[in-house]
């Protein structure tokens, strides 16, 4: 049977690192060792680092958070921060680390190519308060190896090659040995629907379908450990280069309203507007609600307001008016209209009557 043990260490007991000895005699003799830290309450130390595990070659970063005993940053101060292997050797020491505002700056050590692997010790000291963290420091036996790829983010149809960058190396910046194998293949809109409808009917191809998605698949085999790795890209292609979008920030009738234009890639990120015309075609109610007649506006000059991707335009609208339907033509360079149009919502206005009565009928 065994009991807990409360051992009262004396003010006077140095700070820093010790050693704990636990001897047993009776019928069982024994005697074991643990290493330990002794430290007071002055300050809170909290000890940081980048990773809870290395491997040779790697750079441990080591940061620390200093406060009071009342979990208050202390402002300035100095500490010294240690490092031990796993033999509990002094590999890594940092001396008079300054405090600013309750942190220390990002500390760096590179790691050997031959270190003790096993559990390190990371320390930091001031005063006399100490407090440590611990990190393991493995080597693999079976080296391992990545793969990156980087190729566009979408393709447009205009386009007729495929750029990109495959990029293949080991744990330690090295080349591999092995095969890779790369496919790449088109992927159309009834290709979609075809695995969406698998297993309830089948679906036969059109003769003419555009692709609206480039596959690729890379396949990277190590021969010498034998593993691999895959990656599958789906990149997708866009028939413009640039897409518009109309959004009205006021919507009134009678009065002149504003409109907002973003230009955008087909990814989402903004571009810079191209020339384009804004046709807006109202839609005209006579005093019967009878007979419906169009009115045809366009807009070339936009204003910019410091910003390149989006415009602003004024449109006024009668009171007559029941609705507007809004398209952006691309120009070229030449001026001359492009062969597509992008259509905006079409942004209705509807009058109504309510009668009010209750059971007086007042």
């Amino acid at each position: 049977e065994t009991h807990n043990v409360i051992l009262a260490v004396s003010k006077k007991f140095p700070i820093g690192l010790g050693k704990l000895i636990i001897t047993g005699t009776g019928g069982l003799n024994f005697e074991e060792k643990r290493d330990i830290i002794v430290y007071d309450n002055c300050h809170v130390i909290l000890v940081q680092t980048s990773s809870s595990t290395y491997r040779p070659h790697d750079t441990m970063e080591i940061r620390v958070v200093v406060t009071n005993e009342n979990l208050i940053p202390i402002e300035y101060g100095e500490l010294i921060v240690e490092i031990y292997d796993a033999v509990f050797k002094l590999v890594g020491e940092f001396p008079n680390v300054p405090i600013h505002s309750g942190l220390t700056k990002v500390l760096r050590y590179p790691l050997a190519e031959h270190v003790n692997v096993g559990t390190w010790l990371v320390s930091a000291t001031i005063g006399n308060t100490t407090s440590s963290i611990e990190v393991i420091v493995s080597c693999p036996l079976i080296p391992s190896f990545d793969v990156n790829a980087i190729f566009q983010r979408f393709l447009l149809r205009i386009d007729e090659t495929l750029r990109g960058v495959i990029k293949i190396n080991d744990d330690h910046n090295e080349p591999i040995f092995g095969r890779a194998i790369i496919a790449i293949g088109e992927l159309t809109e009834q290709d979609i629907k075809s695995k969406m409808k698998m297993g309830l009917k089948e679906v036969k191809p059109k003769i003419e379908e555009w692709s609206i998605y480039i596959q690729v698949y890379i396949q990277v085999t190590d021969l010498i450990s034998g593993q691999d790795r895959i990656i599958h890209y789906m990149i997708p292609i866009f028939t413009h280069d640039i897409l518009y979008d109309i959004r009205p920030l006021e919507f009134e009738i009678g009065v002149k309203n504003e409109f907002q234009i973003i230009a955008k890639r087909p990814d989402g990120k903004p571009i810079e507007m191209k020339n384009i015309i804004v046709t807006g075609t109202m839609i005209m109610d006579d005093e019967y609600g009878k007979k419906h007649v169009e009115e045809v506006v366009e807009i070339k000059d936009f204003c910019k307001r410091d910003r390149n991707d989006i415009g602003f335009f004024n449109l006024e609208i009668p009171k007559n008016c029941i609705g507007v339907l809004m398209a952006i033509t691309s120009l070229g360079e030449d001026g001359k209209m492009r062969h597509y149009r992008i259509h905006a919502p079409y942004y209705g206005l509807f009058n109504f009557s309510l009668n009010l009565s209750n059971k007086n009928n007042t």
